[in-house]
């Protein structure tokens, strides 16, 4: 009687292999912009707002003139600028942008909650208790050597593969 050379296919898959990034909620957040990023958004809606002085009735411009010329590598220069010279008005804009990230954080969050919800309420699926790994061994002896029995006690090493 012959054996195959490998009754086992190496079929299965790794875990990196199963866990795929773009399924990871954090993969597509609501609201990734940065400061540098807000500030651009700002600058550009600063035109539309109209900046009123002394009467109510008559805008005397808009807010363009409040928010630095430049490119991207000039707001994250000046929002990097700690040195006390940021103009008054840019650095209470500066420190509510900064103030804006942990409520920016929760709303990314939002995505990761929505999932969690949909899986264990919703449909239904709880998160599995961890399991033991397992693997099916194929073992072949050399030609010519004695018989060797394992019993469910014998433990293998994984080799270079150990990690």
């Amino acid at each position: 009687m012959s054996l195959a050379p490998r009754p086992l296919a190496p079929t299965g898959t790794a875990r990196p292999e199963r866990d795929d990034p773009r399924r990871d909620p954090a993969s597509a957040p609501l609201d990734d912009r940065d400061t540098v990023a807000l500030l651009q958004a700002l600058r550009a809606l600063a035109p539309l707002i109209r900046h009123y002085h002394d009467t109510p009735d008559t805008p005397d411009g808009d807010w363009s003139a409040w928010f630095p010329a430049g490119d991207a590598t000039a707001l994250a220069a000046l929002t990097a600028r700690d040195d006390g010279r940021t103009p008054p008005h840019l650095a209470l804009l500066l420190t509510f942008l900064r103030l804006l990230r942990r409520p920016q954080a929760r709303l990314n969050r939002f995505t990761e909650r929505h999932l969690r919800r949909q899986m264990q309420v919703v449909l239904g699926f709880r998160p599995a208790p961890p399991q033991p790994d397992h693997a099916h061994l194929v073992i072949e002896l050399k030609k010519g050597a004695a018989p060797v029995e394992f019993t469910p006690a014998h433990r293998f090493n994984a080799g270079k593969d150990a990690t």
